[in-house]
């Protein structure tokens, strides 16, 4: 299983004990949806993506699968979701890190991106990559005094808008 500790938080793969505070603390709570329209997590919809979750675990297969893990406060509290997909595209693979407001502001993405480039290491993966948007100011500090290392900038084209971005790369 996959498991990182740290000062503040643990990421770790869900369990099944996990759905209960998976719809709680993410599918209904209004600033994570607002955050992160990419899906409607909602009923069925919420049990279909949790089993998925569940399901990446048993293969590891990041190309295919992604891996999704929950972080957790160090009392149980599920505070946001982070994990590695791949990116087709560029062929490499990237994390992502999303936390609930309450959460943010603690200090936790920090330690999110610590458990990232542990856990990256210890399922084999050489190299991952953060693109950040210029813009979101914490991010981009977050990732510039974090072990990955910034590589360039580049622009975005996305929905008729350029946006700045930041490429961060972690080896």
């Amino acid at each position: 299983m996959i498991k990182n500790i740290k000062d503040n938080i643990i990421v770790r793969e869900y369990n099944s004990e996990d759905y209960a505070s998976f719809i709680t603390q993410l599918c209904d709570n209004e600033e994570w949806t607002n955050v992160f329209q990419l899906w409607n997590l909602k009923g069925e919809n919420a049990v279909k993506f949790f089993a998925h979750h569940l399901e990446q675990y048993k293969t590891l297969d990041i190309k295919e699968n992604g891996l999704m893990l929950g972080i957790f406060t160090k009392n149980g509290l599920l505070i946001g979701e982070c994990g590695f997909e791949y990116n087709k595209g560029s062929k490499s693979v990237e994390i992502f890190i999303g936390l609930i407001g309450q959460a943010q502001g603690k200090g936790f993405a920090k330690e999110v991106v610590d458990a990232l480039c542990e856990i990256s290491k210890e399922l084999g993966i050489n190299v991952i990559h953060a693109n950040v948007p210029e813009a979101h100011t914490i991010c981009t500090k977050i990732f510039d005094k974090s072990k990955f290392k910034f590589s360039n900038d580049y622009d975005l084209a996305f929905n008729n808008m350029t946006i700045k971005m930041r490429h961060y790369i972690y080896k």
